[in-house]
């Protein structure tokens, strides 16, 4: 591949699994032709392993909100279809409607708020509870995201 890549220290690699980085300050052509002209990392890994982190939630009740819940609020606030997030997830609607519905009967509070049909096709949106979890979320998987790639 012909693309670099810009941690969050302002480091430019090219990739997150290769060893050379240079920081943004200090780089120099010969520094970005080296790591463009560079063999892919990714390919040099045989079993093709890549991190994958994956968050949930527990209540103090013990309930868990799992976080294919999660990703599937994340996207619902991206486009605000409940129908669309689940085809970009590529899961059934309807299983996944039934899941969050349970989940909000245990919790005892809505996590989305659906208005069906009309002119505009229907609309959900989160509800201020749900935008607040995924909040907290988007910030707990960004520190063990970023962790991942500490030296």
């Amino acid at each position: 591949c012909r693309a670099l890549y810009l941690n969050p220290y302002g480091n430019f690699s090219k990739c997150p699994l290769s060893r050379f980085e240079v920081n943004y300050r200090k780089i120099t052509r010969e520094d970005l032709r080296k790591m463009l002209f560079s063999s892919c990392a990714i390919n040099r890994n045989i079993i093709g392993l890549s991190p994958k982190i994956q968050v949930s939630f527990v209540t103090k009740d013990g309930v868990e909100i799992p976080g294919e819940i999660l990703e599937l609020l994340e996207l619902i606030s991206q486009v605000n279809s409940f129908r669309a997030a689940c085809k970009a997830l590529g899961v059934s609607p309807s299983t996944y409607w039934e899941k969050i519905k349970s989940l909000e009967e245990k919790l005892g509070i809505s996590l989305v708020i659906s208005v069906r049909g009309g002119r505009k096709k229907g609309i959900t949106i989160l509800t201020d509870f749900a935008k607040e979890l995924l909040k907290e979320y988007k910030e707990i998987r960004e520190r063990a995201i970023v962790s991942l790639y500490e030296y």
